[in-house]
């Protein structure tokens, strides 16, 4: 996948607007991996919807990590910016981790892991786990999902640690689908988060 460190920029800028990054290995997999003021960076080009898989897998499901952002000497930061045009296809964003059963989003020690859509009818499908570890004071949570305008879908099918996930939709509307194999998962899954 992609990894940066030491305060060090890696992006990829598109303009088909298609994207696809995978991370796997035994011990661990990361799709985008951002630690130590370090940041990564996805975006396509202005109007041009951006469509972005990123897949990690591991032996061990919480080892499989698709944006992990943070270290113990200070946050990273990764980001997927799209562009897409008002009233016209959106932006489609998906992480998977471990079919699922890994960690989506992980943010450490003041690491941030953000996805910005553009104005189009967009889509983002979160496959996994999302968490924020050791958040510093003020920081917020460490996920942060920005859906613009037009009518979009956020489909989260994992457990959202409370505090864990930002959502907002400014410009426009988003249908929030939370996904869970029976009513005892849901609420496991999305209790905490959603109180």
């Amino acid at each position: 996948g992609m990894y940066v460190t030491r305060s060090g920029h890696s992006t990829i800028t598109t303009t088909s607007g298609e994207v696809k990054v995978s991370g796997s290995g035994a011990d661990s997999g990361h799709g985008m991996s951002a630690e130590f003021r370090g940041i990564n960076t996805i975006e396509s080009t202005a109007g041009s919807p951006l469509t972005v898989t990123i897949t990690a897998s591991a032996d061990t499901a919480e080892k499989a990590i698709a944006m992990w952002a943070g270290s113990q000497y200070g946050g990273g930061v990764n980001r997927i910016t799209g562009h897409s045009q008002a009233g016209g296809t959106g932006d489609s964003i998906t992480l998977n981790a471990n079919n699922g059963q890994g960690v989506a989003m992980q943010a450490t020690n003041g690491g941030k892991n953000i996805i910005t859509t553009g104005a189009g009818n967009d889509s983002v499908t979160i496959n996994g786990a999302v968490r924020s570890l050791n958040p510093l004071a003020g920081s917020g949570p460490g996920n942060e999902i920005y859906l613009g305008g037009g009518k979009n879908t956020l489909t989260l099918n994992g457990a959202v640690e409370a505090g864990s996930l930002k959502v907002s939709s400014e410009g426009g509307t988003y249908t929030l689908v939370l996904q869970a194999p029976d009513a005892e998962s849901f609420v496991a899954r999305y209790g905490d988060w959603i109180t």
